[in-house]
């Protein structure tokens, strides 16, 4: 079995997202391990590695992923057409841009030309401009694949925090932070945990949804309606869950040491 085909999309051209890439993919290491194939644009990624210290990068340029060399990190162009770089700005086409290079990487990936693909910073406000339909790239996602239960999480080696709620405006969040979609997505987390990170019988802690956990409702009766009936349906089910804790002395008292992964809402 060769190495797995990671494609990594350019995301919006006049941010950050290339640079990152070129440094990232600068390690010559990272070969050992793994075939990255760049979803992008094969001048804009020379442009940028002139601007940056990137002496091991060499990249080639392909039209299809089959022909990726395990050897050599690969840059699949997704359009001909010239890309006009203006650096920190969000313009149509910097969201145009990452918008089809997320859609041919997802499709390689549904084709199987590829193992896993991993997206780099977008634009938001430069996506919605050039009509991307949708908050982010998990939304995205969720629905090519039509899957109604993903999970965003942010994993660093201190800590795992999955989120019960994507890119929601505050305002709309009383109809959308329901009992059952944080059940959900409690059982989200508690799979990929076993499933992906290979931890037996994790333990979770899940953080309440207002100041100190509502303090017995005297600071709102939601986490007494919502997240606590939740860790004990979980613990009757013979899953390890502890809360709700108020998110602000669970982080500072060092507690989120003790839990191999954090729900926060």
């Amino acid at each position: 079995m060769g190495k797995i085909k990671i494609g990594i999309t350019q995301g919006d051209i006049n941010g950050i997202s290339t640079e990152v890439i070129i440094k990232a993919l600068n390690d010559e290491r990272v070969l050992e391990h793994f075939t990255p194939i760049i979803y992008g644009s094969s001048k804009v990624v020379a442009y940028y590695k002139n601007m940056v210290d990137a002496d091991n990068f060499q990249f080639s340029s392909i039209t299809q992923a089959s022909s990726s060399n395990d050897a050599r990190v690969s840059v699949l162009n997704c359009w001909e057409e010239e890309a006009e770089i203006t650096m920190g700005s969000a313009t149509e086409a910097g969201g145009k841009f990452a918008h089809i290079a997320l859609d041919r990487a997802v499709r390689d990936y549904k084709q199987n030309a590829i193992d896993a693909i991993v997206t780099a910073p977008i634009n938001k406000h430069a996506m919605k401009q050039s009509g991307f339909g949708f908050p982010g790239h998990t939304e995205f996602l969720s629905e090519q694949f039509a899957s109604s239960n993903s999970l965003m999480m942010m994993v660093s080696s201190a800590m795992r925090v999955a989120l019960v709620t994507n890119h929601v405006p505050v305002t709309e969040l009383k109809d959308v932070l329901t009992k059952e979609l944080v059940e959900k997505k409690l059982q989200a987390l508690h799979h990929t945990l076993v499933q992906d990170f290979g931890i037996d019988n994790p333990t979770i802690a899940v953080l309440g949804i207002n100041p100190h956990a509502g303090d017995d409702g005297s600071i709102g009766t939601e986490d007494d309606e919502i997240t606590r009936p939740v860790v004990i349906e979980a613990k009757k089910k013979g899953m390890t869950v502890m809360g709700p804790y108020p998110a602000d002395g669970f982080f500072g008292s060092n507690d989120f040491k003790k839990v191999d992964a954090i729900l926060a809402m």
